[in-house]
């Protein structure tokens, strides 16, 4: 998926489970209750969180995120980003790029937040 522009806004604003995302230009605001994501087996439950990557099982994975130019994520609630794993062990996502934009998560919380999976699974 690709969002070079335009406004996504909900209680929680994309909940990716396989693919790649690229942004390079938009707004996207959740602004719905914070709740930790918790497993679904065909959907999800809202998070308030402006994006989030499930490492989910009996999902493809393989999930990218590339932020760049003057996208502008934010979360009222919670995360701006944050990777998760709701019913796996290991991190189904490959690789979080941000070299641009505009990230604000809810008071207290940092606007980006991944697993201890995905950091392992980086070094």
């Amino acid at each position: 998926m690709t969002i070079s522009g335009g406004k996504i806004e909900g209680a929680t604003g994309i909940y990716v489970k396989s693919g790649e995302v690229n942004i390079t230009g938009g707004e996207i605001v959740a602004n719905g209750t914070f709740n930790e994501p918790t497993p679904n087996g065909n959907g999800f439950n809202q998070t308030g969180g402006a994006i989030v990557l499930d490492s989910k099982a009996g999902y493809a994975g393989n999930m990218k995120l590339k932020v760049s130019g003057n996208a502008k994520i934010t979360s009222v609630n919670g995360y701006a980003v944050q990777e998760t794993l709701t019913d796996k062990d290991t991190s189904a996502t490959l690789d979080i790029s941000i070299s641009a934009g505009e990230f604000k998560a809810a008071t207290g919380k940092p606007a980006v937040t991944v697993s201890s999976a995905f950091l392992q699974a980086a070094q």
